[in-house]
């Protein structure tokens, strides 16, 4: 069991470090000189804000609920990434990233198993995925 653990942190990049708010990548964004701000709290508070109004305007945005999940990750606030992560899920449950998201934070909150489940599925989807892209167009 703790091979597969050790496995899928790989294969999804799961570190278990512990990040600020000023080291998450996931909030790289493109100044107007076309490098990147400075990763600040109120740059995340305005993320925050503005994926929040998206889930407000549009409740069944999957994309929306999935962002929220991982900026819930990166921000250590592991039972609102679950919930995020569970409304992404039900939105669309054959999105991988929606999948890996729901499954990440099912592991930070403690169920192992079932996060396991759902990176596995996730893993699963995202080869099927290879295989159509990689498929040969035919005539």
């Amino acid at each position: 069991m703790m091979i597969l653990l050790l496995l899928l942190i790989l294969c999804f990049g799961l570190g278990f470090e512990n990040y600020s708010a000023n080291e998450v990548h996931i909030f790289d964004t493109l100044n107007e000189e076309g490098g990147y701000l400075d990763n600040t709290d109120q740059l995340v508070e305005d993320i925050i804000f503005h994926i929040d109004l998206a889930v407000k305007l549009n409740k069944n945005d999957f994309e929306a609920h999935r962002m929220l999940a991982e900026v819930h990750l990166s921000m250590h606030s592991f039972e609102e990434a679950k919930l995020s992560g569970m409304r992404a899920f039900q939105l669309n449950p054959n999105d991988p990233r929606v999948t890996s998201v729901y499954g990440e934070a099912l592991l930070r909150n403690h169920q192992v198993d079932e996060g396991i489940d759902f990176l596995l599925k996730a893993i699963r989807e995202y080869n099927l995925s290879l295989i159509h892209i990689s498929e040969p167009t035919r005539r």
